[in-house]
């Protein structure tokens, strides 16, 4: 990509439903997440972020790349405290964003859940609509043993949101082939575009002291939760030092 084929290029974000700027900062998520738009934005692309937030959004993109521009919704449609009427009230975003929808070359999501939003968008504005999932929803759903109500729910939107994509990213093959035997979509719209790391920032030591080195010891990170699989981690290391 050179920045005489993407000067023309504005690229409308819709963040996840209910997630905002702010959010990415708790979480520890921002500076990851922003990387990959920043360098969108370095290459001439202007990107616009349409977040669930509100005021501290705005605190927060000002640190961002001149060409990053953020649109946090709740400063401009209200957001009850019952997560069913926010649902409801959603669909205001398209008029919030209205005039940067209409003069965008092409849409995208950051996840499947919320993409009801970018769904309604693409075909309001007629615009070319890019699904990235970093995980395929419905299958998760269905592996989470969730009710039946809810797993009838992600199909339902999952079946309306990759039906209505012109490109689809999926993080493995495996969701790939998910979603080509659940949904029909043909293959040809579907990439594998695994979910990435900052290799200048994560990479191997070259040279490691001896003294440093204990392998006793392993350090895991992530959520105490079933689907991190630690008792795995225990297993392969059963035996061991």
């Amino acid at each position: 990509m050179t920045r005489s084929n993407t000067d023309f290029c504005n690229l409308v974000l819709f963040f996840t439903w209910d997630v905002s700027l702010e959010l990415w900062e708790e979480k520890g998520l921002l500076q990851r997440e922003i990387l990959y738009y920043t360098r969108l934005a370095e290459q001439g692309v202007q990107v616009y972020l349409l977040t669930w937030g509100s005021q501290k959004d705005l605190e927060i993109a000002r640190r961002f790349h001149d060409n990053i521009q953020v649109i946090p919704l709740y400063c401009y449609i209200p957001a009850p405290k019952n997560k069913i009427f926010r649902a409801i009230l959603s669909p205001l975003a398209l008029w919030v964003a209205r005039s940067t929808l209409r003069r965008s070359n092409i849409i995208k999501t950051n996840q499947m859940w919320g993409g009801w939003i970018a769904v309604l968008a693409k075909f309001f504005f007629c615009k070319p609509l890019l699904v990235r999932t970093g995980f395929e929803l419905y299958r998760f759903t269905c592996l989470q043993s969730k009710s039946l109500f809810r797993r009838v729910f992600m199909w339902g939107l999952s079946m309306a949101t990759y039906k209505s994509a012109n490109l689809i990213y999926l993080a493995t093959e495996e969701d790939k082939d998910f979603v080509y035997r659940t949904f029909s979509i043909p293959r040809e719209r579907i990439m594998t575009r695994p979910n990435w790391i900052d290799t200048e920032k994560f990479a191997p030591q070259t040279q490691i002291p001896s003294s440093s080195l204990n392998l006793s010891r392993i350090l895991f990170v992530g959520r105490l939760n079933e689907q991190k699989n630690i008792p795995l981690l225990i297993e392969a290391v059963a035996g061991t030092e």
